[in-house]
């Protein structure tokens, strides 16, 4: 059954997702898992509520999208979406994973930062000027915006302060709130791609490629039901002395417990990191099995040099770290801050081999690297 499972889930990479049946379906997709956005069918189109648009919001935002403008109460919606647009100007690394997995790519014309891409695809169009270079936030390029003239930009925003993206909707440029971010598991956040499908077309397909991540990641939850022992983990990283500890409402909180570990920090209840001191991490972790998501550091040496006292943990002195970076590019693009988001069935499938080789023994992981 565990060889079985594991042939099954190696297999299925991001390409091979879209060979599911894909039936014809002129609804807008059913939601599962994600609670901070919603569909709702009118007679105008299709209406999208999101609960929380960005972190700290006290109103919704609602976008209607529609397959006709006339007559439609524009005052009604934060933006009149007709769809499927043509193209969009993107801010997240996130949204280009969504956008990547639908085989979407010609619909981006704009990206904040477009060194932070890594996919293949994007990167080609990068290099054939098919993808404007905006920049990020506050700094964004708003001529170059407005040359660029796209159907809609797609932000997000971590903090309350959203008034430079309220600015840009000055110029008749519709901005969607991506707060897929402020899902609390990580299929919620990977079933945004279907807010992304919605707005380029392609719902049968959003919902063909989802459910087969979906089946992957629970058949994965049930090979987990068999390890013998429970290891200890403790997650986060150093900057400048303060060690930012993932709460136990996180997603890597998360995927620690579907993998059959045990989280030292789980009892911080919320989902954002805790600033904690060295000493207070070192009181609880000395004796931790495994450290993941160092996410700061790309070798062990690199690791030491920051800060010798890194070598007083067990785990430390084992070698037993990992951190994310096995798919970054020479840029700065990470692929688990991409592709990972859309694919949490590839990240728990590394939490296993990690925590519990004995369920899946091949140990080719896939964003993932231990620091050795």
């Amino acid at each position: 059954m565990i060889l079985q499972i594991a042939t099954t889930i190696i297999g299925c990479t991001a390409n091979k997702l879209s060979d599911h049946t894909i039936e014809k379906n002129d609804q807008p997709n059913v939601l599962h898992y994600a609670e901070n956005f919603s569909f709702e069918k009118t007679p105008q189109g299709i209406t999208i509520t999101i609960k929380e648009p960005f972190k700290g919001a006290t109103n919704p935002k609602r976008y209607l999208l529609t397959d006709k403008t006339d007559s439609i109460m524009q005052d009604m919606y934060d933006a009149v979406i007709q769809v499927p647009i043509s193209s969009m100007a993107a801010t997240a690394t996130s949204q280009i994973g969504f956008l990547d997995a639908l085989q979407a790519e010609v619909f981006l014309t704009g990206f904040s930062t477009t060194d932070f891409i890594s996919s293949p695809t994007f990167r080609e169009r990068i290099a054939t000027k098919q993808v404007v270079e905006l920049g990020r936030d506050v700094n964004m390029d708003i001529e170059a915006l407005i040359t660029l003239s796209p159907d809609l930009l797609v932000v997000y925003s971590a903090t309350s302060d959203v008034s430079h993206w309220d600015q840009i909707e000055h110029f008749g440029i519709p901005v969607i709130f991506d707060a897929s971010f402020l899902e609390t598991s990580p299929l919620a956040q990977a079933e945004w791609i279907k807010f992304f499908a919605a707005l380029v077309g392609k719902t049968e397909e959003a919902d063909s490629i989802f459910s087969a991540i979906e089946q992957n990641y629970n058949e994965l939850l049930v090979s987990t039901k068999i390890y013998q022992n429970t290891p200890t983990v403790i997650a986060g990283t150093m900057y400048n002395g303060t060690w930012f500890m993932p709460g136990g409402k996180s997603w890597v909180a998360t995927y620690i417990n579907h993998a059959g570990g045990e989280y030292l920090w789980k009892d911080i209840q919320q989902t954002g990191s805790a600033p904690l001191s060295f000493e207070a991490v070192y009181v609880r972790s000395l004796n931790a099995d495994f450290w993941i998501g160092a996410t700061a550091f790309k070798t062990f040496d690199q690791l030491i040099n920051e800060d010798e006292r890194y070598l007083k943990f067990n785990v430390v002195q084992n070698k037993s770290i990992y951190s994310p970076t096995k798919r970054m590019n020479g840029l700065g693009g990470n692929d688990y801050y991409e592709s990972g988001i859309v694919r949490p069935d590839l990240v728990l499938e590394d939490f296993i081999r990690i925590l519990h080789p004995e369920v899946l023994p091949d140990n080719d992981l896939f964003y993932y690297k231990n620091l050795e």
